[in-house]
């Protein structure tokens, strides 16, 4: 089923007051593929690490990476 045909519950538009016309206002879907999770009271806390609240960002920080590797007892690809 396609995103477009879920019943979803919300107000996803939202109004923009004066468009910059070099932006990209579109909004993407991003597919994740879970290898490993935890419950949230197990979760990877830690002073330090990399946060961003988007929902997909590009993970370079070094420490950050370690640790969730090390966390999850993944390799770094």
């Amino acid at each position: 089923m396609s995103f477009q045909n879920l019943e979803l519950v919300g107000r996803y538009t939202h109004e923009i007051i004066d468009p910059d016309p070099d932006w990209d206002y579109r909004q993407w879907i991003v597919p994740v593929a879970w290898e490993r999770t935890v419950d949230r009271e197990a979760a990877l806390r830690e002073a330090g690490l990399f946060a961003n609240q988007n929902s997909a960002c590009r993970l370079r920080d070094e420490h950050t990476l370690n640790r969730v590797t090390e966390f999850f007892g993944v390799t770094n690809r």
